[in-house]
């Protein structure tokens, strides 16, 4: 036994050793893999530091873009390197670090114009094109904590953004019953009277009240809960949740008279119908940004808001459907729509919509006979019917009964009109609509049988 157990322990301290070895040699590797996920992990924090500042810079620096040329814009006063120098000094960014590009982007192909900025060192430019979209670059370099081969060894990398500024603006396009003189129209008081039921229905003071879809989103009640301006398009809201959403706002901006005009509607109102904006208002892709920042009148919204309800309620702002009697036609129905509502639009330039101030429904249903053989030819006539019955009695010389039946609906539409947003200058702030009137639009749709 004694051999034995001397044996086994020679072995054992043999493996002990062999294991010492592995452990150190694997030590090693493990530190050097850490050196380096530690400056890896370094370099990648800097990349995203760096693309954030980027992201930054180059939001503030497009919104200097304002339609002035690129050497404009850049020098030691240009609009965009005052931007970048303000947004550099806000977000604690190297202004030696960062490069600005001027140019145009499409799709992802950015195309330089100019480039005021290069490391921080301002240039001169002189180029006359209006850029459209500003890259701003900045960079960024790690010194490496571990680095076997280079004990002080560093990496540099950089990091850009592009932002893009495109033109945008809005218009509307109706009629605007708001427009006549006094607080009491009967026409308005009607409309008010019905879509809102309205025992009050004047409306001075809510003539010079604006506020902006975002401060009807914001200052919605909480029963409905904020909403944005994309939400608010959307969602169906009740008349009574807009006016005390346009109440807040108008507090908010001391206008005391429109205040006290909608406090006045809603105390005389039963206003239980929903109206959705976005059933009048057109907001372009792109355009979300004009469209909650845009100074909307109240009493325009209300009237829009007046119309829609009126029309899904079946009669809006409508001559009552009339029955018109015209001997040999059984009968005739007529209605007019007086107005439309009007519509809205937020976007880019070339974007349109249409209203239309009249539309005419008249449907006719005629069911007109003729006599048969020698009774049609010897009797008064009932016009070509009649006469035809003759000619028919005549040739074939058997009675021939005439009956033309069916209907003649015709839609004709009155001073239509299409707006079309025809140029943007941000330069000097305005914007140029196109309009494209239609006296008369006749569509019929003829039904019509001729019986023998």
């Amino acid at each position: 036994m004694g051999p034995f157990w001397r044996h086994f322990h020679r072995r054992a301290g043999q493996e002990a050793g062999t294991v010492l070895v592995v452990v150190c040699v694997a030590m090693v590797a493990m530190i050097g893999a850490t050196a380096l996920a530690v400056d890896v992990g370094r370099v990648a924090n800097n990349n995203r530091t760096l693309q954030a500042q980027a992201d930054e810079i180059a939001m503030d620096a497009g919104r200097a873009l304002n339609g002035q040329t690129a050497a404009q814009l850049s020098g030691a006063t240009g609009a965009v390197t005052v931007a970048v120098q303000n947004s550099a000094t806000r977000n604690n960014v190297p202004f030696s670090k960062l490069t600005v590009d001027l140019g145009t982007l499409s799709g992802t192909t950015f195309t330089t114009i100019a480039s005021p900025i290069v490391n921080g060192a301002i240039q001169t430019v002189s180029a006359t094109t209006v850029p459209k979209a500003v890259r701003v670059t900045a960079g960024g370099t790690v010194n490496f904590l571990f680095d076997m081969s280079k004990p002080h060894g560093s990496k540099t990398t950089n990091r850009s953004a592009i932002a893009t500024m495109d033109n945008y603006g809005g218009f509307s396009i109706g009629s605007w019953l708001a427009s006549i003189s006094g607080g009491n129209n009967s026409v308005l008081g009607g409309l008010f009277g019905d879509a809102f039921h309205l025992n009050v229905v004047s409306y001075n003071g809510l003539v010079n009240g604006n506020v902006t879809l975002q401060a009807l989103g914001l200052n919605m009640p909480a029963s409905v809960g904020v909403l944005s301006p994309t939400q608010l398009l959307n969602t169906s809201v009740s008349i009574n949740d807009f006016m005390l959403a346009s109440i807040a706002a108008l507090n908010a901006q001391g206008n005391t008279a429109a205040v006290n005009v909608l406090n006045s509607m809603l105390v005389n109102a039963s206003a239980t119908g929903m109206v959705k904006l976005g059933d009048f208002i057109t907001v372009a892709a792109g355009g979300e940004n004009a469209a909650a920042a845009a100074s909307l009148n109240v009493l325009q919204l209300l009237t829009a808001s007046a119309m829609v309800l009126e029309k899904n309620g079946g009669h809006a702002l409508s001559i009552p459907t009339a029955t018109i009697s015209i001997p040999g036609i059984t009968s005739i129905t007529a209605s007019a729509t007086v107005i439309e509502p009007p519509q809205f639009y937020f976007g880019p330039v070339g974007g349109s919509v249409s209203t239309a101030q009249v539309r005419l429904s008249i449907n006719p249903v005629i069911n007109i006979g003729a006599g048969s053989g020698t009774t049609a030819c010897t009797g008064a006539l009932s016009g070509l019917l009649g006469l035809l019955s003759c000619v028919l009695y005549a040739l074939s010389g058997m009675a021939v009964g005439v009956n033309l039946h069916g209907s003649l609906p015709i839609d004709v539409t009155a001073a239509g009109a299409t707006g079309t947003l025809s140029a943007v200058n941000c330069a000097t702030p305005g914007i140029t609509v196109g309009s494209t009137t239609q006296a008369v639009n006749l569509n019929d749709a003829a039904n019509l049988a001729l019986d023998l």
